[in-house]
């Protein structure tokens, strides 16, 4: 452009000091030459508006993607204390008794919970806070969007307008050559010459533009996207952390679950012999079933099986049941992670359907062993995490096992879960498991 208004004036001057071009052709182009300049003018300051904006839109830009930063670290925070407030609740329904120990060290875990609870609120209300900053922000960039879009279309009019009007001094110009020198003829030719490639260039600009637009809506869907999936997962996030909260409360201070009033008596009994993780899932599992229309009860000693019962077990179907092991790889039962039920109202396949959705795996979907267990349902999730952690079958994710998920050695029909009626891992040692 600066080439291009050197060349001009050259142009002008030359034009001006030959004899062979008329007063009135040079008065026409004097005033086409200053609608010209009018138009450059408004043009270089849109251009400076325009630059503004831009300006405007990528530091709004920097700052949502501060912001998108600093949501998705608050997210990670709201999931990791959500494990940890869940960590807290496993330590708190494990532990048993009713000495003045066992309820002293319950209300120590539930004050634990308490305190991470309202650290968890906070953060959910910073992250709050932050989403509807960043909203805010967001609304504040599409305004200048539409701002810059605005100025985009008023400068390409004063382009179109340019270019008219440097059309015009081109025919203006051709006009000129009939009768001008020759000297006065190759300025001009080579003033044209720099036009064409001024046009091309803003032709490339234009096509820079229409590109970059194209590139902020895509950019503009992305985030779009983004900002659904962020929503999502603290919805997600919010949920999860409230069904903990559930859970927690759900404990009494005996250290047991809650069973509903509506579950008979004996099963209430058979319940209360699982491990506590056990005892929250079959509670679950009830209620899913009475909301579905369903009933069901727990078989007679359908629960509970100590080692001594998986040996004979053996001895009896060493083909089904193979040798014994605590290490969740021969039987839920001998770890109170397992129940065989009867169907009461409705058939096994309902409530094989209503089990999973608890999470509890169904013994209808069984096919590795060849043997379809539809009575069965077993709460496996926590073992396969814990081999998937350490290692199947390895020293230190039997250990893991038998810490968290101890069997049971000794088990009286009206006992109920406690820690003196399993074995610990010593004791398993002892009897020869690898742990």
């Amino acid at each position: 452009k600066g080439l291009m208004d050197d060349e001009n004036q050259k142009m002008l001057d030359a034009i001006e000091n030959d004899e062979n071009v008329t007063q009135e052709q040079k008065d026409q182009l004097s005033e086409l030459e200053l609608k010209i300049s009018d138009n450059s003018t408004a043009i270089t300051k849109k251009q400076e508006a325009i630059t503004s904006l831009e300006g405007s839109i990528a530091s709004a830009e920097t700052e949502i993607a501060a912001f998108n930063t600093s949501i998705s670290e608050k997210q990670g925070q709201i999931s990791d204390l959500s494990g940890t407030i869940s960590g807290l609740r496993e330590q708190l329904n494990a532990v048993q008794g009713d000495d003045e120990a066992a309820v002293s060290q319950r209300q120590s875990f539930k004050s634990q919970i308490d305190t991470k609870n309202t650290e968890l609120q906070a953060l959910k209300t910073q992250l709050d806070e932050e989403i509807a900053a960043k909203q805010a922000k967001e609304s504040e960039k599409a305004d200048l969007e539409s701002q810059l879009q605005t100025a985009r279309d008023e400068k390409a009019q004063l382009d179109a307008n340019e270019t008219d009007l440097l059309n015009q001094k081109t025919e203006l110009l051709d006009q000129f050559k009939e009768n001008a020198t020759p000297e006065t003829k190759a300025i001009i030719d080579n003033y044209e010459t720099l036009k064409k490639a001024y046009e091309d260039s803003k032709t490339e600009v234009k096509t820079c533009e229409t590109n970059l637009d194209t590139s902020r809506a895509k950019l503009n869907e992305v985030n779009a996207s983004l900002n659904t999936k962020n929503a999502e997962l603290s919805e997600v996030t919010s949920v999860l952390a409230t069904k903990e909260n559930e859970k927690a409360q759900a404990v009494s201070d005996t250290g047991q679950v809650e069973i509903p009033d509506f579950v008979p008596d004996v099963d209430q009994k058979f319940i209360r012999q699982l491990h506590p993780e056990m005892q929250a899932k079959v509670v679950e599992f009830y209620k899913a079933a009475k909301d579905a229309g369903l009933e069901f009860a727990i078989n007679y000693e359908g629960q509970v099986r100590t080692l001594g019962q998986q040996e004979e077990l053996k001895r009896s179907n060493a083909r089904r049941y193979g040798t014994p092991n605590p290490f969740g790889t021969s039987s839920m039962h001998l770890m109170g992670l397992a129940i065989d039920i009867s169907p009461i109202k409705g058939s096994y396949a309902q409530l094989g359907a209503i089990g999973k959705s608890v999470g509890l795996t169904w013994g209808g979907d069984f096919k590795s062993n060849g043997s379809i267990e539809q009575h069965h349902f077993q709460f496996d999730a926590p073992i396969i995490a814990l081999q998937s952690q350490y290692g199947k079958g390895t020293v230190e994710c039997n250990r893991m096992i038998a810490l968290n998920y101890p069997c049971f050695k000794a088990f009286g029909s009206n006992k109920r879960y406690e820690l003196n009626s399993v074995y610990s891992v010593e004791e398993l040692r002892g009897k020869g498991y690898k742990c």
